[in-house]
């Protein structure tokens, strides 16, 4: 009598863990539960494809660049004080 409770109650146990076990697995491979970071951004930036980026303004943009000639003239100023301590 005693094994059959011992035997069955180990039964349970295994039966649960199966059960739990089972259903993270499941949780693994059907959601993005238990994912890292990385592989979830592997896998949306994966969905993404280049033609949502796209429009017309983008390319507008583009073809300015690469017309317009590049020029930057400009000045920089700039005023420094030292305390004391610091200029010998």
């Amino acid at each position: 009598m005693k094994n059959k409770k011992i035997l069955l109650i180990v039964l349970i146990v295994i039966i649960l863990l199966l059960i739990v076990s089972g259903g993270i697995v499941f949780a693994y491979f059907t959601t993005d539960f238990l994912k890292t970071n990385e592989q979830l951004f592997y896998k949306y930036i994966s969905q993404i494809s280049l033609e949502d980026f796209k429009s017309e303004k983008l390319d507008n943009y583009l073809e300015k660049v690469q017309n317009s000639k590049y020029e930057n003239s400009g000045k920089i100023t700039a005023e420094v004080t030292m305390p004391e301590e610091m200029r010998r």
